[in-house]
């Protein structure tokens, strides 16, 4: 079975809570599943610091771009450039990155407008759509079926 879950790349910057450490990865499967797996062979505790959607060759890039920062592997100290570029490209929710893949997949936003939304409003526009999921789920004949 294939856990591959997103059509995107997410790019994910994760961090050691002792070691500092930044890893830069990338999955297409749910960014708790990947977490779970790196977190089984580290040590230290590890915190997810912020993603974005992007392509296969967008890890290879950044990867070059802080090259000077590389410690081993994806593994990076936390360069002041590395938190930056976390700062201002990536969003720092999980559910602001799922929220906005969805709407990027759907294309009806695209990853800039989401960024400029930020993870505030992105989590705020989730948890309507997904109030009205679950109201859409608990209606029938324009009535609550859950209502006494």
């Amino acid at each position: 079975m294939s856990s591959k879950v997103l059509k995107y790349t997410l790019i994910y910057f994760i961090q050691g809570e002792i070691t500092k450490r930044i890893k830069i990865g990338q999955t297409n499967c749910t960014l708790e599943y990947r977490m779970q797996k790196l977190q089984a062979c580290s040590p230290d505790m590890l915190v997810f610091l912020g993603g974005y959607l992007g392509f296969e060759f967008s890890e290879i890039k950044l990867h070059n771009m802080f090259k000077q920062s590389r410690l081993h592997g994806e593994w990076f100290s936390p360069a002041k450039e590395i938190t930056d570029f976390i700062e201002n490209y990536c969003l720092s929710n999980p559910t602001s990155l799922y929220y906005a893949h969805h709407e990027i997949e759907k294309g009806r936003m695209s990853y800039e407008e989401a960024l400029a939304l930020g993870n505030e409003e992105l989590c705020k526009r989730s948890d309507v759509q997904f109030l009205g999921i679950v109201e859409k789920m608990y209606t029938k004949n324009g009535r609550n079926i859950l209502a006494k």
